[in-house]
């Protein structure tokens, strides 16, 4: 649940397919294949994909503990 104490609005704590995109420095494509594979996620709203920092953060260091692992062999 979103802090509702907090000075940010609440559409602002979440984001579009465009800002992950921008973010993430992929494209559009690559943000919906990433949620259709499970990777990200993402929440619905009103029909379209939101996608929460908190979301973002998780996926990036997935990543970066893949790439760990690949490196030691694991």
């Amino acid at each position: 649940m979103a802090d509702l104490g907090s000075n940010q609005p609440l559409a602002q704590q979440v984001y579009t397919i465009d800002q992950v995109a921008q973010c993430l420095q992929v494209s559009r494509a690559t943000v919906y294949r990433l949620i259709g594979e499970g990777a990200l996620e993402a929440v619905p709203v009103r029909g379209k994909h939101r996608v929460r920092p908190q979301a973002i953060t998780r996926y990036l260091d997935n990543v970066q503990k893949r790439a760990r692992e690949s490196r030691v062999g694991f």
